[in-house]
């Protein structure tokens, strides 16, 4: 870092399950206070933090911007862990300027095991997902992610948080779209809620003894079940980002995803 003026954390955890949740604390919010102490002794100017719209509170199915920052600690580990890693790097404030980028759920990783694309596109697109869960969620390009992050550095107010989302999608239109990128029609059916809580419980009762991925987390069920709306205005009027479309983003996605056809004999 000596040298640098900004530095950019867009390290994390963002899973919603581990085996081991301790870790969400060691990488998310202990990761960010080493990394934001070592801008600051390498005497970076600013320390643009890349966090989550998990850090705030709406009630089901209502719009919330910046000023609704949960004053309670929130539900699952990955949460509270990114609530701790904002404490972290504001803490610093006086000696570095920090921004803080509070990201939707990310499309554009597939490469991560429980990314979206993993879990929801790629085994629709190859006829490996027999339902679907209920809900929805607020979604955000990596590209679009991306061109916040460095509009923050240079447009953002010390101290203020930018909340970034290109819209909100239920899982089903996310899916939907998925597959009519690559001419496919038939998309699973919807889980009831009651069902998918009762499968989530017991995959994670499983995933546990397995330490590996349930096919649903409970946390992550809960938050699709949240169904609140970021509101990205904010960041639309002090640093003149705009969201992508999140249909072109998802055809993009499904195309690179989807399994080659067979060749002609």
């Amino acid at each position: 870092m000596e040298g640098c003026c900004t530095v950019y954390n867009a390290a994390g955890l963002p899973e919603q399950w581990v085996a081991d949740s301790a870790a969400f604390f060691e990488v998310n919010a202990a990761g960010t206070r080493l990394l934001a102490e070592a801008a600051a002794r390498a005497g970076a100017q600013r320390f643009v933090h890349t966090s989550t719209i998990d850090v705030f509170d709406a009630a089901r199915g209502e719009m919330f911007d910046e000023n609704q920052l949960s004053p309670r600690a929130r539900s699952s580990p990955y949460q509270r862990s990114k609530q701790a890693a904002e404490y972290a790097a504001f803490e610093l404030a006086s000696v570095i300027e920090v921004v803080v980028i509070n990201s939707a759920a990310v499309l554009g990783l597939p490469a991560r095991t429980q990314s979206l694309e993993r879990s929801l596109i790629e085994p629709a697109l190859d006829d490996r997902l027999p339902v679907l869960p209920p809900g929805g969620l607020n979604l955000v390009s990596a590209d679009s992610l991306a061109d916040a992050h460095l509009r923050g550095a240079r447009l953002g107010r010390a101290g203020e948080r930018y909340i970034v989302s290109d819209g909100y999608l239920t899982v089903r239109e996310l899916v939907d779209m998925g597959l009519a990128a690559v001419g496919k029609q038939r998309v699973p059916p919807s889980l009831p809620q009651l069902a998918a809580v009762a499968i989530a419980r017991m995959s994670e009762s499983w995933a546990h003894f397995r330490r590996r991925p349930p096919i649903i987390a409970k946390d992550q069920l809960v938050n699709l079940l949240w169904q609140a709306r970021a509101s990205s205005a904010k960041a639309e009027h002090e640093l003149g980002w705009r969201p992508s479309p999140l249909g072109e983003t998802i055809a993009a996605l499904a195309r690179m995803l989807a399994p080659l056809a067979p060749e002609e004999p």
